[in-house]
């Protein structure tokens, strides 16, 4: 397997916005649903950058 350069991931991601997933309740987010919509941000851009990979 090839050695990944994260700096270009990181790169890429710089200024992402991600969809509160409450944001009509304006409810609070604790525990795992706190970090989901930035776990799919993550895994779109490296699907997008290494499609066989992931």
């Amino acid at each position: 397997m090839p050695i990944l350069d994260f700096t270009k991931i990181i790169n890429s991601m710089a200024n992402q916005t991600v969809e509160r997933p409450n944001k009509s309740s304006a409810g609070t987010l604790s525990g795992h649903a706190a970090g989901e919509p930035f776990e799919k941000c993550v895994y779109h851009k490296l699907k997008q950058l290494y499609p066989n990979n992931i």
